[in-house]
């Protein structure tokens, strides 16, 4: 009930003293690429801030020379992915977008060692994906998925929610502070059982 609560507030909200940010990643499994593909909403501002600190010059995603590559460079070593035979990810950066508030970030990410088509198996518009298809419902071939996002993590009061969807299963994540880091299992297909996904696991 907690969580429900803190997600009502917008990102530069302040509680209890300290600022809130907020970032959400949307994964949605494509059967036919055998990657997941993502959609990351992060706060433009903050995400602004967070690239001219560790760059030491101030960074505009709308009109620094090298924006969309610092910030692919930093999502994609901060939002990793593995499997129990995989200690490794693999990322295909698609594009960002951004708006007034916010920044999104759109890439393909799996655990490296899979078997993949070569070929994204969507193409993008505006940035992002087109809608997945039916042939991207179907099971994962992974029995266990363990999600890092360490985004902002340097900042207090940071949350990062990740939502991972394959077909009608679906898990969702809630990354803070006393943990950057989660595993989740699934087995059988069972709609009985929260839909195929099993219960998030420290």
């Amino acid at each position: 009930m907690a969580v429900c609560c803190v997600l009502m507030f917008p990102a530069d909200v302040v509680l209890a003293g300290h600022p809130f940010h907020a970032t959400s990643a949307e994964l949605e499994w494509n059967a036919k690429s055998q990657w997941f593909e993502v959609a990351l909403k992060l706060p433009g501002l903050v995400i602004e801030d967070e690239l001219s600190r560790l760059h030491q010059r101030r960074v505009n995603l709308e009109t620094t020379a090298d924006g969309e590559q610092l910030l692919q460079e930093y999502v994609t070593s901060r939002f990793l992915m593995t499997d129990r035979d995989h200690a490794a990810c693999e990322i295909r950066w698609v594009g960002m977008e951004v708006e007034v508030r916010d920044v999104w970030a759109y890439f393909e990410i799996r655990p490296q060692g899979a078997v993949v088509n070569e070929q994204p198996a969507s193409t993008s518009t505006g940035g992002g994906f087109e809608k997945p298809t039916a042939e991207g419902t179907a099971a994962l071939p992974f029995r266990e998925l363990k999600v890092s996002c360490r985004l902002l993590e340097t900042r207090v009061g940071q949350v990062n929610m990740v939502t991972l969807r394959a077909g009608t299963q679906r898990a969702s994540l809630h990354l803070a502070a006393e943990q950057w880091e989660r595993a989740v299992e699934f087995g059988a297909a069972n709609e009985k059982l929260l839909r195929g996904w099993s219960v998030e696991r420290r």
